[in-house]
């Protein structure tokens, strides 16, 4: 995915893989859950993913090695990739895939509020302010749901809830590894201005968050029993294909794509994949398995999707697909009134 002037198709087939891919992983966890406990399954994800990645680094000729900015990558690696994706797996083993996603979504509020340098800005916004309101409210709907739940037994309504709640300390430790690999970022581009350092290529970074990951699910897998009980031949064949899927696909090309298109496309485009993913997760687990999708859940998604928009929209607005309906809008206005 190199050029100058990228082809539209390339472009149309990038976003086709964030957006549906992306938003299709949650399904597949679902899926490879029925044969791989949920940190044998992080491990097998993300060696397998780490070590393709890694090879095609080194394939590429990239400078791999960087003390400072692996001890870098090995937090994100933590907070990203191993207790995020944890904490999602783990829950997926009693709550639709599609709920998740929606809790996935929701992590946009806690960027507004960890993100202290931006505070001032955020917090002077009336739309971001009724986004972050908004969108805990859409969190609560999703609660209120597993409470007025009643086929199920008070035990298993009790671990939903808990699931929940570890959903959301999830979203917070992608926020701050988000944050923190950020801020680093920018850190390190000013120490460059003024004594130059060579960087370590996007996908070296990614490859050892990978690692760390892999590594640390693959550790918990060993202590909390899991490998006593695994058995390559209890695994079924469609089960290698969900986890060979997530490992390519999911892990590497979605990634891939995202980055390049951070690259060739404005980053505000980009970012509404995150409008697409859990309806994409939600759409996939009620065509697909015998997960219920109900009423409020489409509702709580409809309402976190809205906060969203609202605590973008100081970003939106100015954008030329935003003021082309504005300007439609107010030609209408007028037409109207004549």
């Amino acid at each position: 995915m190199e050029g100058n002037k990228p082809s539209k198709w390339l472009i149309i087939f990038a976003y086709f893989v964030v957006y549906v891919v992306w938003g299709s992983t949650y399904f597949f966890i679902g899926k490879a859950l029925n044969s791989f406990s949920p940190f044998i399954l992080g491990s097998f994800r993300f060696i397998g993913a780490s070590l393709i990645l890694m090879t095609y680094c080194k394939l590429k000729g990239y400078k791999l090695w960087d003390k400072q900015i692996v001890k870098q990558s090995v937090f994100i690696g933590i907070m990203l990739l191993f207790i995020d994706m944890a904490g999602i797996i783990w829950t997926e083993q009693f709550l639709p895939s599609g709920l998740v996603a929606i809790m996935a979504a929701s992590a946009a509020i806690w960027f507004i509020i960890l993100d202290k340098p931006k505070w001032k800005q955020n917090f002077s916004s009336l739309s971001t302010i009724l986004g972050v309101l908004l969108g805990f409210i859409g969190v609560l709907m999703l609660f209120y749901e597993q409470v007025i739940v009643v086929d199920i037994s008070s035990e298993q309504q009790t671990l939903n809830i808990i699931g929940l709640i570890i959903l959301i300390f999830c979203s917070i430790a992608w926020t701050f590894g988000s944050l923190y690999s950020k801020y680093i970022v920018e850190a390190q581009r000013k120490k460059d201005i003024e004594k130059p350092k060579e960087d370590l290529n996007i996908m070296v970074k990614t490859a050892w968050q990978m690692i760390t990951a892999g590594i640390l699910f693959n550790t918990v897998a060993i202590f909390n029993g899991e490998y006593s009980q695994f058995s390559f031949a209890n695994i079924k064949t469609e089960d290698w294909f969900y986890m060979a899927y997530l490992t390519t696909f999911g892990s590497i090309l979605a990634f891939g794509s995202y980055v390049w298109l951070l690259q060739v496309r404005p980053s505000i485009e980009v970012s509404t994949y995150a409008y697409v993913n859990p309806i994409i997760a939600v759409a996939l687990s009620y065509f697909f398995s015998d997960d219920i999708v109900t009423s409020l859940q489409i509702y709580g998604l409809i309402v976190i999707l809205f906060s969203l928009l609202l605590m973008n929209w100081n970003l939106y607005k100015n954008t030329k697909v935003i003021q082309r309906l504005l300007n439609y809008v107010n030609n209408k206005r007028i037409t109207s009134a004549h």
